[in-house]
């Protein structure tokens, strides 16, 4: 509910609080800005560039804005729609990693998520099961477009962050880490990086420190699916065409890669492929002795950021 309503400027809930009226209450949830981050214009860029952008979608598997302001001690707020449930991060460290046709399930969900997004002129750059909702009904809602970039801005060379490194290191596309660009195909990269964790239960290249991690999403051989993984091997092919060093080498865009989970889908349901058992990511040879290598150094320029 919304006891803050009294302290809100420059929002509605000011003339009618919500808990006045049972009946108009809500859940809702309160994103602020805190302490000094407040009176940080980079992160106050960030936080209003989040609301344009959601306030341009308007998708179920999308995080609606409800509401957005100033409080009466100067912080700016988003109220976004409460969503309950766990994220994905969490319920795959909670639960064990997805069966294969659950794992594709989620994805292709967020695919109509992010397709709309782009049709919208908006990437998200930060894709990742943290910012994943499960809902009770089992829908996803993609969270967090604090990242988010329209394209038209981007193409027209506008709200360029020129030498600084955006999204998150176990899901940052090559790309993104070395010259702090994205595309549609970023997005899609990210997205392939959250299909291994759905899988496994990891990322695609776990690694002991960040820049490591970093390397080897620039320079590391495309991870391979174990020997004694029982699901689809074309799941290895769509991994490896998602996670392409060069954008170029990627899918067109997301409705491509639904086609190609939707072909493996109807391959299933003929039964030809039956659930995996719960292994390892990592216990085929092929990739444990690449654990044990150290990729290529990332340029000077990369590394500084």
């Amino acid at each position: 509910q919304l006891p803050m309503a009294p302290q809100v400027t420059h929002s509605h809930v000011n003339h009618s609080p919500a808990h006045q009226n049972t009946k108009q209450c809500k859940f809702v949830a309160i994103k602020f800005l805190a302490g000094s981050l407040s009176q940080d214009a980079k992160f106050l860029r960030r936080f209003e560039r989040e609301r344009e952008l959601l306030q341009l979608l308007n998708h179920r598997g999308i995080v609606a804005v409800i509401d957005a302001g100033v409080n009466g001690k100067g912080v700016p707020f988003i109220v976004n729609e409460f969503v309950p449930g766990q994220s994905l991060h969490e319920h795959v460290a909670t639960q064990g990693r997805l069966p294969w046709k659950e794992a594709i399930e989620t994805i292709r969900e967020m695919l109509d998520a992010i397709q709309h997004a782009h049709l919208a002129g908006v990437l998200h750059r930060d894709i990742k099961p943290a910012n994943v909702m499960l809902g009770p009904d089992g829908r996803i809602k993609l969270l967090d477009f604090g990242l988010g970039r329209q394209l038209e801005q981007q193409l027209a060379g506008k709200l360029t962050l020129s030498g600084e490194m955006l999204g998150t290191v176990d899901y940052v596309s090559p790309e993104q880490a070395l010259e702090g660009q994205a595309t549609v195909q970023s997005d899609l990269y990210s997205l392939g990086c959250t299909l291994f964790f759905c899988l496994f239960g990891e990322p695609p290249y776990p690694r002991k420190s960040p820049v490591e991690v970093l390397r080897a999403h620039c320079f590391a051989p495309l991870p391979v699916l174990p020997f004694n993984f029982s699901g689809p091997r074309e799941l290895q092919d769509i991994l490896h065409r998602m996670l392409a060093k060069g954008p170029q080498d990627r899918f067109a865009d997301c409705q491509a890669v639904r086609l190609a989970l939707d072909k493996i889908l109807s391959c299933g349901e003929q039964g030809a492929i039956s659930d995996p058992r719960p292994v390892d990511a990592h216990e085929s040879q092929a990739e444990e002795e690449f654990k044990n290598t150290l990729p290529p150094p990332l340029p000077p320029q990369a590394l500084d950021r």
